[in-house]
């Protein structure tokens, strides 16, 4: 009998240690497949979840941007009015929509003329707002501060 090297399996060595190799085997080549499989599958899930996630993001910039719009327009004419008490009436409207915290109408120097908050499910006037830096452009604004969208649309009334 010859001797053989220590995980060197052969017949000399008897059915039983050929067999119990070819189980280890088995059992490698099954836990690599189950890791391979894991992961991708994990990968795959990261990567659905990443594009959903940024395709909502975009969803909602989208609404925000046409809500502004709406209200912007809507606004124009009691604007126009210099008729403030329509303006809170119609935010106290618009506030009621989902995910909006606060809606807030302001002149061409960034002075708040309406601001609505969301308090308890209820929408709330609140006054002595500090003016507002607005964006240089005179189209619709959406940025991110501290994790919540902020969206700006001019008001032209007579449009």
């Amino acid at each position: 009998m010859g001797t053989h090297p220590p995980g060197q399996l052969s017949e000399a060595n008897g059915p039983q240690a050929c067999f119990l190799g070819r189980r280890r085997l088995m059992t490698i080549l099954v836990t690599m497949f189950a890791l391979v499989l894991a992961a991708s599958m994990s990968l795959f899930t990261y990567r659905v979840l990443h594009q959903d996630v940024q395709h909502n993001i975009k969803t909602l910039e989208q609404q925000a941007a046409v809500l502004a719009s709406n209200l912007a327009a809507t606004a124009a004419e009691p604007l126009l009015e210099r008729d403030y008490t329509g303006i809170e009436q119609l935010l106290l409207r618009a506030i009621q929509f989902p995910n909006i915290d606060e809606i807030q109408v302001a002149d061409t120097s960034g002075r708040v003329l309406s601001d609505v908050v969301l308090e308890n499910r209820r929408g709330v006037a609140r006054f002595g707002v500090p003016a507002l830096t607005l964006p240089d452009a005179a189209t619709v604004h959406v940025e991110w501060r501290n994790g919540r969208m902020v969206t700006w649309h001019p008001v032209f009334p007579g449009d």
